[in-house]
């Protein structure tokens, strides 16, 4: 019975965290700036901390009128 519960509890939390972790939808329309998941997940991190200061460079280079 002891076993029982303790499994049916190991169950549950199982089932919680796969509740939890769930996969986000992309955004098919986005930019693809990766070459996998984790390359991904550092871009937005560059992103997040350095967009404003390369704002400029990224549009000059998609003019073709960088240095």
């Amino acid at each position: 019975d002891a076993i029982d519960r303790v499994v049916n509890h190991l169950n549950h939390e199982k089932q919680l965290i796969q509740n939890r972790s769930r996969r986000r939808n992309e955004d098919a329309d986005a930019e693809v700036n990766y070459i996998n998941d984790s390359n991904r997940h550092f871009n937005k991190k560059l992103k997040r901390f350095y967009d404003k200061q390369t704002q400029e460079i990224r549009e000059n280079l998609e003019r073709g009128t960088a240095l």
